[in-house]
């Protein structure tokens, strides 16, 4: 899952420019007796070093949106929710391209 945190002003390149922050939420998929263990550090690298789909260079190089630069992975932690399961959190950020 991915959520909008919020954004603000920042710098890029010596310039003002707005940033927008997202945490992708992980779960590793259940384990059963046949499915080979999921690791949450592939989850981590598929994010950071991923091809996408219709792409030729990692996620974290490849623009997204016209209107912004390519992601900028921030920090991830473990978290645990109310049934106790374990969980990752992504955080992303967004810098937009110019003032429009």
């Amino acid at each position: 899952m991915v959520a909008w945190q919020g954004g603000g002003l920042g710098s890029f390149g010596g310039f003002e420019a707005y940033k927008h922050r997202f945490l992708i939420f992980l779960r590793a998929g259940e384990q059963f007796a046949d499915d080979p263990p999921t690791a949450y550090y592939r989850l981590l690298r598929l994010i950071m070093k991923g091809l996408p789909a219709s792409g030729i260079q990692p996620i974290s190089n490849t623009t997204v949106h016209t209107s912004c630069h390519p992601m900028e992975v921030g920090d991830w932690s473990r978290q645990t929710d109310a049934e106790g399961v374990d969980y990752f959190e992504v955080l992303v950020t967004f810098t937009e391209i110019g003032d429009e």
